[in-house]
């Protein structure tokens, strides 16, 4: 495996029950393949598309959906959910691209539904659900699942989400409960912690995994739809002082000192650089009890991530 890629025939299939791959265009009210090597041989590569549908061969139970949108993508959205019309266009689109390809279903990844679009997206969850299944009689095939990615904080459910309709149309919701933290919210915090700490107040006591789950149990979702999202990085700051404990809710903090050459993000870093610091750089790892995750800490630098031990407790 090379630094920083993964490739299809990297991922143990049979450890996996899931895989989304992300991601296809919108384009209209359909869906396009993203990169020319999703369907093409490229600078000698073959098909990704092909190569991940191969590893239903390792695990013939696994199911391997196509996302779509994604971060900046939301104005995507909105032309697709406006009419009854445009829903059933959509989601017979859909359907064809799945069975072109050989994707189980779709992952709509919509960040985030406005207010005015709240009614419209759960409408279209209700036409995708109902078309698929419709589908599924008629081909005699499996039908085609849906899972959405979605936001944690309780102001963007309660604006977005019409809970109860979304939870009872989809396969599986994926709580985005990570980038709870970051250098636009002007002091330091782990953006995916798994609980608050004492003292905590306000949205500050919210910015936590259990709080984030619990609103959507909260708003009228099953527990048997979500699942809790972990992230593979980390989100570094400039912390003031030498103990790293001592440094959450600190002001300022900016993105750090740090940044990593695969993610074109300032402050960003992948695990396995995490662990390089760790390794061979002379960063240290600490262990805060309440939040129940890791920090890496030298000189100021302050890098809060997820480690096997912080993902354990999460699962």
């Amino acid at each position: 495996m090379k630094e920083s890629r993964l490739y299809p025939e990297d991922i143990p299939a049979d450890l996996c029950t899931h895989i989304l791959y992300a991601f296809a265009n919108l384009h209209g009210r359909s869906l396009q393949p993203q990169l020319t090597n999703d369907i093409n041989v490229y600078q000698g590569e073959k098909p990704l598309y092909p190569r991940i549908m191969k590893l239903k061969e390792k695990n013939p139970n696994l199911k391997i959906l196509i996302s779509c949108g994604g971060w900046g993508k939301a104005g995507d959205f909105e032309p697709l959910v406006g009419s009854e019309s445009s829903r059933e266009s959509f989601s017979e689109n859909v359907i064809k691209f799945c069975r072109q390809y050989g994707f189980d279903g779709i992952d709509l990844d919509w960040e985030f539904p406005s207010a005015e679009h709240r009614e419209r997206f759960g409408l279209l969850t209700k036409t995708m659900h109902k078309m698929f299944k419709k589908e599924a009689k008629k081909s005699k095939k499996d039908r085609l699942l849906i899972s959405l990615a979605v936001a944690a904080g309780k102001y963007l459910i309660t604006q977005g989400y019409d809970v109860p309709v979304l939870c009872n149309n989809v396969d599986m919701i994926n709580v985005m409960t990570y980038d709870l933290y970051g250098s636009w919210y002007n002091k330091i915090g782990h953006h995916s912690a798994l609980f608050h700490r004492p003292g905590e107040t306000g949205m500050d006591r919210e910015l936590n995994t259990n709080n984030s789950m619990y609103n959507w149990v909260e708003a009228g979702c099953s527990r048997d739809r979500l699942n809790i999202g972990i992230p593979g990085y980390g989100r570094a700051f400039t912390a003031d002082g030498k103990d790293p404990l001592k440094a959450f809710g600190q002001s300022g903090g900016g993105s750090g000192s740090v940044s990593s050459p695969y993610l074109g993000e300032s402050g960003l870093l992948t695990y396995f650089e995490i662990c390089k610091k760790e390794l061979k750089e002379g960063f240290k790892r600490y262990w805060h009890q309440q939040h129940q995750i890791p920090i890496s800490f030298k000189d100021g630098t302050w890098i809060g991530y997820d480690d096997p031990d912080s993902v354990k407790n999460k699962v």
